[in-house]
C-alpha cells in the first residue's frame, strides 16, 4: 500500500516525463471504514496526493462485503 507523499511523488515524476498532457490515472489500494464520515476522510488524502482511483482491500467474509455493498460509497457531508 503507496502513502500518500508517495502517491505525490510518483504523480510528479510522471508529469515531469510525460511527453504530452494526457490524462492518466493512479489507482491505490485503499481501506475504507464503513461508517461514511470516517471513510471520506481515510480516502481524502489519497486523492489529494493525485489518486483517481481508490479500489478498497477486500473484506475477509462475505457477509462483511454485503454491509458495505448496503452502505454505498462513503460521501463527503457537503454533497
Amino acid at each position: 500500500m503507496l502513502f500518500p507523499g508517495e502517491i505525490r511523488e510518483i504523480k510528479d515524476n510522471i508529469l515531469a516525463r510525460q511527453k504530452s498532457r494526457a490524462p492518466f490515472d493512479i489507482a491505490v489500494n485503499v481501506e475504507v471504514p464503513p461508517d461514511r464520515a470516517q471513510g471520506v476522510e481515510a480516502v481524502r488524502p489519497y486523492f489529494e496526493a493525485g489518486a483517481t482511483w481508490g479500489i478498497e482491500l477486500a473484506p475477509e467474509k462475505p457477509e462483511e462485503y454485503l454491509k458495505r455493498i448496503q452502505l454505498g460509497p462513503p460521501k463527503s457531508q457537503a454533497a
